[in-house]
């Protein structure tokens, strides 16, 4: 077992920032399901070009694609922090790297288990994780403050940055009426709460998706997705309407069955519409007070 093994793997499970290792027992990871990674040497190319240049202390480098990383050295070898992302790609932000860190086929699995992170937060991450490695720790400010934005097509060869690049976005094949899918983002966007409750999306038939944990899992991301754009159309506010897509995601990726899945999907768009709702309220609550609610309050020889 390599040194600091347990506590690697715990700090990247809970904080679900992947943490990797290139020593010499080659390409390790931690806090990312071993099925999921894609091809090592694939892996091992990416992050060494990642790592170029980290000789001393630490480096917090920003991608052009909005990924985070960090690197430094250690007796063991080169430690890397990331990617992590603080506009999950899930929810409108890029998804860069994950397609050449995982297979194709579990990018969406594995983007499940990332929680979206602020660049405070994770540099505070990187901080501890190099106390615990290292024996030094850095002021997280600082290292936020140091920031470098760094353009992978500067130093990858052109096959390597197509890859990342030019992954393409899949289309989402929702296994849901679209009718009914466009009816239940306006309850959303409107803040009709009641219209809400107790709704149950019905599904097409679909033998492909039918007891497909994954596919259901998929499907209860995009509606998480298109309800944030719908409360967001519906007046919410863009930070208040990503946390609590946050918080819907880090849920999702903890489930274990398809009851909480099905809990969740039922909860997810009450609660967003609730919100638009309470916005609404507040704001016309703010207006009769400045306004009045009978006569107005301007002047008739503005009028004149």
């Amino acid at each position: 077992m390599m040194k600091f093994e347990l506590t690697l793997r715990y700090l990247a499970e809970k904080s679900g920032i992947p943490v990797w290792v290139m020593g010499e027992k080659g390409l390790l990871a931690y806090g990312v399901k071993e099925e999921y990674l894609a091809d090592e040497s694939v892996r091992a190319r990416f992050l060494a070009e990642v790592a170029s240049g980290c000789t001393e202390g630490v480096q917090v480098r920003k991608l052009s694609s909005g990924e985070l990383y960090a690197c430094f050295s250690a007796e063991e070898g080169v430690y890397i922090a990331g990617p992590s992302y603080e506009l999950h790609p899930l929810i409108g932000g890029k998804r860069g790297s994950a397609g050449i860190l995982f297979a194709p086929a579990n990018v969406k699995a594995a983007l499940l288990m990332m929680p979206a992170v602020s660049a405070a937060e994770f540099c505070r991450f990187v901080s501890v994780l190099s106390e615990v490695v290292r024996g030094e720790s850095f002021d997280p400010a600082a290292l936020e403050g140091e920031i470098r934005t760094w353009r992978l097509a500067d130093s990858l060869d052109m096959q390597l940055t197509e890859a990342l690049f030019d992954i393409r976005e899949e289309e989402r094949e929702t296994a849901y009426a679209p009718e009914v899918e466009r009816r239940v983002l306006a309850h959303v966007t409107n803040g009709d709460v009641d219209a809400l409750k107790n709704f149950r999306m019905p599904r097409v038939k679909d033998l492909n998706a039918e007891g497909n944990r994954s596919q259901e899992l998929f499907e209860c991301v995009a509606l998480v997705t298109l309800a944030t754009r719908a409360a967001i159309a519906g007046g919410l506010d863009y930070v208040a309407a990503f946390s609590l897509s946050d918080l819907y995601l880090q849920r999702l990726g903890r489930v274990s069955s398809r009851a909480e899945l099905s809990g969740i999907l039922s909860e997810v768009l009450v609660h967003f519409a609730r919100k638009v709702k309470d916005t609404g309220a507040s704001r016309w609550k703010t207006w009769r007070r400045r306004w009045g609610s009978t006569r107005s309050t301007f002047p008739v020889s503005s009028f004149r």
